[in-house]
């Protein structure tokens, strides 16, 4: 009898901790990408907010493009919005972004990269 009840409460134990076990993406849609600043992906938008600078990722691993934390939505990103705060669009943020057709870029931009969007 006490076999029987184990055998029902590790069975319980196993369906309980499959129904709430965690579902976890294997992508993140939104990060960091500067000191203040943050974007995220959704419905073919990047949108980047926040404060200052961008980091640089290019520069931090010898001009490496695909480090930008949005490069693996490239062929889905269909606008950029750099929004009011943002200081800068570093260099080849969006190089060859083949789907991208439109960029809102506030004026608090005063700086933008080479190659920023090239292609």
């Amino acid at each position: 009898m006490k076999n029987k009840i184990l055998s029902y409460v590790i069975v319980l134990c196993m369906l309980f901790g499959i129904m709430v076990m965690p579902v976890s993406a294997e992508t993140t849609n939104s990060g960091v990408c500067g000191d203040n600043a943050t974007w995220k992906f959704e419905n073919g938008i990047v949108t980047i907010e926040g404060t200052g600078e961008l980091y640089d990722f290019n520069a931090q691993a010898n001009w490496d493009r695909t480090l930008y934390p949005w490069y693996q939505y490239r062929n889905d990103i269909k606008t950029v919005v750099v929004c009011k705060g943002i200081e800068n669009v570093p260099w080849a943020a969006f190089t060859e972004y083949n789907s991208l057709k439109t960029v809102y870029i506030a004026s608090t931009v005063a700086s933008m990269g080479e190659y920023a969007f090239f292609n």
